[in-house]
Order: C-alpha cells, then structure tokens, then sequence
C-alpha cells in the first residue's frame, strides 16, 4: 500500500489535510500492527522485478512539499526512523511560495534519506490543453513541465528522479507514455493497494484526508490488497458530462477473494450494476458529474476477515459544453 497525504495541520483546509494527532495515529497503528515502512522506490522496484517484500509492506508519500509536512509530519518520522517520500513542483520553490518548503528544507530531509521526486514545474493541470493549443503544442508544453521540473530538483538536490506524481492525479495516455519513456514511476491518487500487475505509470495510492482519515478507515486501507486485475478497458479516460459513459471491463484472475461478492461503487458512493462472466467483470457506469470521478470495486477475502481486494479506475469529466471543471 502506498499512503499519500498532503497538509497535516490544524489549520490548513479539510479537503487536503490530516490533522498532526490523525497523522500520529496512523504512525502508532502501523508500529502497533507490525507494518513495514519501505522506501518507495525499493517497495516498487521489488513488485516489478518480482522481488520478496515483507507481507505488510507500506510507504508513506507527501505531495507538494507543503509547509506543514516539514514542521509537523517530518518530525514524527524522524523518531521513528521511517522513510518516506515527498514530490516537489519546482516553481513553488524557485519563485518563493508562502506555504511550502524550501530547497534547504527538502535538502535536510534528503540527508535524512527521504525520497525526493517529481510533481512537474508549476503544477498546472497536465491533461488541459490551452484555448489555442494545438495537439503538438500541448506535448512540447507537458514535455518541459515534466523535465524542467525534474532537472531543478536534480541541480538542487543532487539526485536522480526516479519517481513522478501526476498534479491532482490527472494523466491520460500520452502522459503516461512520456512517464514510461523517461523510465519513471508515474504515482496517480485513485485508491488501491499495489500488485505485480499494477500498471508501473499508474500507481494507486490512498488519499489520507478531511473525512476519510479515521483510524477505522485507515485500517481499511492499510490492510487491503490488490485486486488482480490482468486487464482494463475502459474507453477514453476523458469524458463531457451527459456522453453515454458505457461500460467498464475488468479482466480479472484467480486469488483468495471472494468473486461473489465482488462490488464497484461510483465515486458519489451509489453502487453499480455488475455483470460477472468470469474472467470478466462488466461495471455499467452511471452519468458521469463534470470532475475527477472515480470507480472503486472491492472484494472480501475468502481467508481473513475484515481484509478487502480493491481496484480504481479515474475519468476526468468535462461540463456539457467541453469545458474543464473548476476546482473546489
């Protein structure tokens, strides 16, 4: 499992922020609960190489290299001697943005051993293209947005990216594409445990925040597992709101899960019509809102109880007239 979290506060917005004491808390869960803290980069290394790692195995990651994390998360995984990983948008560094770290902060923390990787040069959203943007335009555009981006962290910090988190977790396929030719992980932000057949340009990871960081969330998560899901065909992953979304299908293969009670739910929490004709699973998707929007499916396990396999899959959803969504 991959966490990601962005704030952790008392005072920054609940949207994207997990309180100092809810972020202890799942440090001491995880003590108490004989998880293994990796490295990210050796966590994914192993899945791809198929290599052993411990049964429990976790990373901890930490998107914008916000202000907060340096004061109140850093400290508490210093006691402990975990690593982690912070992703980094290099304008807000260069150009002095109140509220996040500083080059000689994320310079302490490398010495420390955090991981240090990619968030793109100014964070924009990846996949939008400008009003007058042609199709090549928009490549060369997201072409330095992901280089420039890691070639400052690079200079700064004297270390090789390995690893890119997609901005607001928004890819499409020639993004991707771009990832996989720089020989880059490529982190999104749908939910989901991690697996040998976890696409190495779109990795799950679980978004600790506002309402869903509780501890009996957070146990949840942390003890899922990866649905082993061969294959996905889901169409376009950028839709306009009111388009016959269709369907969604997911080739799945055998494990200790129960198929019978497999379930995918929208990102509204409506549950989905299903139809299972192994190995395939067909998800009938509702009307899409104009935003992320996301499906879950998960399944108990047929030998430990309390344990769930999961799978996401994102669209990003334009307004009935073509245009992007605001954002909250």
């Amino acid at each position: 499992m991959i966490l990601l979290y962005h704030h952790v506060s008392d005072n920054t917005p609940a949207l994207t922020t997990v309180t100092p004491e809810q972020f202890e808390n799942h440090l001491t869960y995880l003590a108490q609960n004989d998880f293994e803290v990796l490295p990210l980069t050796e966590m994914l290394d192993a899945i791809v190489s198929g290599g052993e790692l411990p049964e429990r195995s976790i990373a901890i990651t930490f998107d914008d290299a916000l202000q907060s994390i340096y004061d109140n998360a850093f400290p508490l995984l210093r006691e402990r001697g975990w690593p982690f990983s912070v992703f980094v948008s290099s304008a807000s560094k260069d150009l002095n943005y109140g509220g996040y770290m500083s080059w000689s902060d994320l310079a302490e923390m490398r010495e420390y051993g955090a991981e240090i990787g990619g968030h793109s040069a100014s964070h924009e959203h990846l996949v939008r293209r400008l009003e007058t943007e042609t199709d090549s335009q928009w490549l060369d555009r997201i072409i330095v947005e992901i280089d420039e981006g890691n070639r400052r962290i690079e200079e700064e910090l004297g270390i090789g990216v390995r690893v890119f988190a997609y901005p607001y977790g928004e890819y499409n396929q020639e993004i991707k594409a771009l990832i996989r030719e720089r020989g880059l992980y490529g982190l999104a932000q749908q939910s989901g445990a991690v697996g040998r057949l976890t696409d190495p340009t779109q990795i799950p990871r679980y978004p600790m925040l506002g309402g869903y960081a509780d501890i009996d969330r957070f146990a949840l998560v942390a003890n899922s597992r990866p649905l082993p899901v061969a294959e996905v065909r889901a169409g376009t992953h950028v839709r306009v709101a009111g388009d016959d979304p269709g369907i969604l299908r997911i080739r799945l293969l055998g494990g200790q899960y129960n198929s019978s009670q497999l379930a995918c739910f929208s990102s509204e929490g409506a549950r989905l019509e299903t139809e299972w004709e192994s190995p395939w699973l067909s998800v009938t998707l509702g009307n899409f809102r104009p935003g992320r929007s996301k499906v879950n499916c998960t399944a108990p396990s047929t030998s430990i109880s309390g344990v769930y396999y999961w799978f996401s899959e994102q669209w990003l959803v334009q307004t009935a007239s073509g245009d992007w969504f605001p954002e909250n």
